[in-house]
């Protein structure tokens, strides 16, 4: 009795593990229907569901920022569109949506000039997918050791200053789309960024909630995640202005 009792008890418990993983692609064409029809959060629901299961794509992250920025959570909306926009960098559409929804915010920061170095770094990293940088740089260091051998093999002095020439361009280019590579890839693997989710917030001057208020920031307002404590982040927003804030105000990227 206790054997059957057990086989229909794991029987139940594996029909519903089965009903809980339904085919991505089907709830996926479920949420778009959803949403075709005006019925939002039940789009948002399956969408996250999806995520839920481990199925990730910059597709999926853009139709949920699409929903809840008709629902006119902006912020949640700005969150999904820059998930949707680490995985498909160059997707124009992604960042049409991204200055749309900036738009709606309140808080219009104005960005702190970047020493140009670090600023041009930083663009090519985030723009560019790290098996794309990674390619390059191999390609060029395939180059370095072609020119290493045409170097050694060929005697005139003209060939042999061009091959040297070359020599160390492709490798300072191979160099570079390495360190673009493991930047990309770091970049992509870490919430280092993240949006205010919540109407509005006080950021802290310390990570407590009784500490003095630094300044308020408005749903929307994205930022760069310097450290965490408990449950505690601080920021920094584009002015350079930094502050705590409650990690269940936020959304990270």
């Amino acid at each position: 009795m206790r054997r059957l009792i057990s086989f229909i008890v794991a029987i139940i418990i594996l029909f519903i593990e089965v009903q809980a993983n339904v085919d991505p692609s089907e709830l996926f064409k479920q949420a778009n229907n959803e949403y075709v029809n005006k019925n939002y959060a039940k789009s948002i629901e399956l969408y996250e569901q999806i995520i839920k299961q481990g199925y990730i794509n910059s597709n999926i992250y853009y139709n949920l920022g699409n929903a809840y920025y008709r629902k006119q959570k902006i912020g949640r909306s700005i969150l999904y569109y820059r998930k949707a926009q680490k995985l498909s960098p160059n997707d124009e559409s992604i960042q049409l949506n991204i200055k749309i929804a900036n738009l709606k915010t309140i808080d219009q920061i104005k960005q702190v000039p970047q020493f140009f170095l670090y600023s041009f770094l930083e663009n090519t990293y985030k723009s560019i997918l790290p098996e794309k940088a990674a390619i390059i740089s191999l390609v060029f260091w395939f180059l370095t050791f072609a020119f290493i051998t045409t170097l050694i093999v060929v005697r005139k002095p003209l060939f042999k200053k061009l091959s040297f020439s070359l020599i160390v361009i492709s490798f300072f280019i191979s160099a570079f789309y390495f360190y673009i590579a493991v930047e990309s890839n770091i970049y992509r693997k870490t919430e280092n960024e993240g949006v205010i989710i919540a109407p509005s917030v006080y950021v802290k001057s310390s990570p407590d909630t009784n500490a003095l208020d630094a300044f308020i920031l408005h749903e929307g307002t994205t930022f760069a995640i310097v450290d965490k404590l408990n449950n505690w982040v601080k920021i920094k927003i584009a002015s350079g202005n930094i502050g705590w804030v409650d990690n269940s105000v936020i959304g990270k990227y």
